[in-house]
């Protein structure tokens, strides 16, 4: 896309009213333009395959070809980047996460009342999603395979041993994660615990979702919860995550204000396990905006820790990871159908947790 092409956005949603506030909210913008409106899934698949636009916006709930069965015809068909527009609990958060994990870039809550402010904060997410996934180089597609016949370099093992696992994540990271955790081994030998930026609803779905598809027990963090080896703890959207030490390792959440504009953020949860004394922790820096985790990454190396970075080829988005390479502090970088196994083979040896 060339500075002066405008991003084309195709809109679906089942609702007269909705296409409307999605259009007036789109349009207004000059870099931003409506390519059309669609009244349902079916719709939208026949004109995203005849407009071509760069961005799709695609209702979760329709009658008939749901958002989530759109969703996957255009990602076999013609793959482009959706952004689902979804309800903010109940069965939405589920289903949402399905498209997440099915291809979607992502979502959008819709407006939870219809006031100004409400209104105004939903544009302001809509608008800024729109420019991301556009200006994305990826496509959040199907789970990323290992290329068939690709010769793989091999990588000396030089990190370890380790005492935790850190994960953070953000923009295709629910995909991610869903590649990565399920692959870990029932008797892996150490806590995990993980940070997706998301809201509350979305992460209790998220740790559920992950549980169902693990060998490893994944629950959502509680203030006090203790961490034990082959436990994955997902951290509560809206609260950062810290660990600390006491008759052993336990999660604790803080209500402090957003760091780089999120809560919960990675920077925080790396920071607090750089703090425990004779503990060493792995960090996997996986895809998303912004640059949460580099400081925390950081912290752990300069206490004998180690860092992995998604790399460019998977990366939904590859900021996140980008800062931490940027800055020194990735030890190694690789694509996400890397990850699992070298997980597996740097936690496979003489690892301490109790």
């Amino acid at each position: 896309m060339t500075p002066i092409d405008k991003i084309r956005v195709l809109i679906t949603d089942d609702s007269a009213f909705m296409r409307q506030i999605l259009a007036d909210t789109l349009a207004a913008e000059a870099d931003i333009e409506v390519a059309g409106r669609a009244r349902n899934g079916a719709d939208a698949v026949q004109k995203a395959l005849t407009l071509h636009p760069d961005v799709i916006t695609m209702d979760l709930e329709m009658p008939g070809v749901t958002g989530l069965a759109a969703l996957e015809t255009i990602m076999e068909r013609h793959p482009t980047p959706v952004i689902m527009v979804s309800s903010r609990t109940g069965e939405g958060t589920e289903t949402t996460l399905k498209c997440l994990e099915a291809g979607a870039f992502d979502f959008i809550q819709k407006p939870l009342v219809r006031s100004p402010e409400e209104f105004e904060r939903f544009g302001k997410e809509l608008r800024e999603k729109v420019r991301l996934a556009a200006s994305s180089r990826k496509i959040a597609r199907r789970p990323v395979a290992r290329p068939p016949f690709a010769e793989m370099p091999s990588k000396p093992r030089t990190a370890g041993p380790f005492d935790l696992l850190l994960v953070a994540s953000s923009t295709g990271g629910p995909q991610a994660l869903a590649r990565v955790i399920p692959a870990l081994p029932a008797d892996f030998p150490v806590p995990v615990a993980v940070v997706q930026h998301m809201t509350r609803d979305f992460t209790a779905s998220l740790a559920k979702r992950l549980d169902q598809q693990s060998k490893l027990s994944v629950v959502e963090a509680e203030d006090g919860l203790p961490l034990k080896r082959g436990m994955v703890v997902v951290a509560q959207g809206g609260r950062h995550l810290l660990i600390k030490s006491r008759q052993g390792l336990h999660c604790f959440l803080s209500d402090a204000p957003p760091l780089n504009s999120v809560r919960p953020a990675a920077d925080l949860l790396f920071l607090s396990a750089a703090d425990l004394a004779g503990m060493t922790s792995l960090a996997l820096v996986l895809t998303g905006m912004g640059k949460d985790g580099t400081e925390g990454a950081r912290a752990l190396k300069a206490r004998g820790g180690y860092v992995l970075a998604e790399s460019s080829e998977t990366a939904v988005v590859f900021g996140m990871p980008r800062s931490v390479i940027e800055a020194g502090m990735a030890d190694e970088v690789l694509p996400l159908y890397e990850v699992p196994e070298k997980l597996v083979e740097i936690f496979g040896k003489g690892n301490r947790y109790p």
